[in-house]
């Protein structure tokens, strides 16, 4: 798939510095995305590569030499406190393919409604020093606000960062921001915090 070259590209370039990598994808596809790193990446080698599929997968913590390449799927990252937020390692390039699947939740958007798993993706999204990804091919149907997590996430929200697409240091003042940019909202409702009122189409 394009964005799966697009990503490789993007990993050649911060793994030929000597960087580590996560990437986190569904079961299905973590072969898949082993194969393509081995066969786009030639400076890699199969040691270098490391595909958890069950607990006894899991690369051994430092003072080990932690694995250039984990590949691992949502489900597994869950059940592992090593790969975790908390855990031992810290990865320079975090790569989520199918990032639509982390499953958020915009029932109540003026509280902060990530499922547990999306908050410990992004987590580690946010934590990437050298690049981050999210990929997705698939266009979502349920609201826009759904995806500001996604967003959040890749732009930091701060202005130390360098990156002004969402700006405010509150995040329900950079969920409002993101409210008026994509979902063309136009009212603003009050509340214990406010939350925005998500109006018009979807994403362009």
């Amino acid at each position: 798939a394009g964005k799966t070259m697009q990503a490789l590209a993007a990993l050649a370039v911060v793994l030929h510095r000597g960087a580590s990598a996560l990437i986190v994808c569904p079961a299905g596809c973590r072969a898949m995305w082993a194969h393509e790193i081995e066969r786009w990446l030639p400076r890699l080698t199969p040691r270098d590569i490391t595909i958890v599929r069950s607990s006894l997968d899991a690369p051994a913590p430092p003072p080990a030499k932690p694995p250039r390449v984990v590949v691992i799927s949502f489900q597994m990252l869950e059940r592992l406190r090593e790969l975790d937020v908390d855990g031992p390692f810290t990865f320079d390039a975090v790569v989520v393919d199918e990032a639509h699947a982390m499953g958020v939740s915009v029932g109540r958007p003026e509280v902060e409604a990530e499922a547990p798993r999306t908050k410990r993706i992004l987590a580690l999204v946010k934590r990437a020093r050298a690049l981050a990804l999210l990929l997705s091919g698939t266009p979502t149907f349920s609201k826009p606000l759904s995806l500001f997590p996604l967003v959040d996430a890749l732009a930091r929200g701060g202005e130390d960062d360098g990156l002004n697409w969402l700006p405010a240091r509150r995040v329900a003042e950079r969920r409002l921001q993101f409210c008026r940019h994509f979902c063309g909202a136009r009212r603003y409702y009050g509340g214990r915090r406010g939350a925005a009122a998500a109006h018009g189409t979807a994403l362009p």
